[in-house]
């Protein structure tokens, strides 16, 4: 089920654009659900489970919070692929800077095109996009990481410790090993190593800067200067395949 979050506070238009994207959806057999929120303040306290959701379409005018400010905060905790549909185009340089995947302007003539567009390409990405699973056995006991939850795993002395998002919360579970043998064993789930103590699940980078990585669970890893430049052009790689 491919889910859209559709957030504009002119109600005559969220209902015109819930009808766009209904034709949408029939015209190319996409089976899809679509949730219409008036505000900023709506979208914002479905939290985490707004990964529950593949697209949001956000105005960015709106009373109490704009779609800037509120795609800022979404930035903190979620990559979910984000459009801004708006009347105004003096917004498109911020919109990118919170990484705002399109600009779509409220014009009569290109609308629906730019929609169908839009969400032709997310649900490409989407379909392709595979969650792979694999089991472990913990001294915590038996445990399955996957490219969705699996934040990182790190080293320490002789133990491996992975670091899992359960249940909204993050875990963490330990059994013995090197973290060589694991770098090949998780190859599949597209882990980086940005150190020799760690390896990390870009799904879940907040940024990268000059020496080190900022993690959304809160960690900040550091990076040689040897391997910025690689772990830098990986991540974006990552980005640009997901958006």
């Amino acid at each position: 089920m491919f889910k859209i979050i559709l957030c504009d506070d002119n109600c005559s238009f969220l209902e015109m654009e819930k009808r766009m994207i209904e034709k949408i959806f029939s015209e190319h057999a996409i089976k899809g659900e679509i949730t219409c929120l008036h505000s900023g303040k709506e979208l914002l306290a479905l939290e985490d489970t707004i990964s529950d959701y593949q697209l949001i379409l956000l105005d960015v005018e709106m009373n109490e919070y704009n779609g800037i400010d509120v795609l800022e905060k979404i930035r903190t905790y979620s990559d979910i692929p984000v459009a801004f549909v708006t009347s105004y185009i003096r917004y498109s340089m911020a919109g990118y800077r919170v990484n705002a995947i399109r600009y779509i302007l409220k014009e009569p003539k290109s609308i629906e095109i730019a929609l169908e567009e839009c969400i032709q390409e997310v649900c490409k990405r989407w379909n392709e996009k595979k969650v792979i699973t694999m089991e472990v056995s913990c001294r915590e006991g038996d445990i399955s990481v996957s490219n969705d939850n699996l934040v990182m795993i790190a080293s320490e002395l002789h133990y491996i410790y992975f670091y899992v998002k359960q249940e909204g919360e993050y875990q963490k579970f330990s059994i013995r090993g090197k973290l060589d043998e694991f770098e090949k064993e998780f190859s599949c789930l597209g882990l980086l190593r940005v150190h020799k103590s760690f390896l990390i699940n870009p799904a879940y980078v907040d940024y990268i800067k000059h020496g080190y990585v900022q993690m959304k669970t809160g960690e900040r890893i550091s990076v040689t200067q040897k391997r910025y430049a690689m772990i830098k052009q990986k991540y974006l790689k990552y980005k640009g395949d997901i958006l």
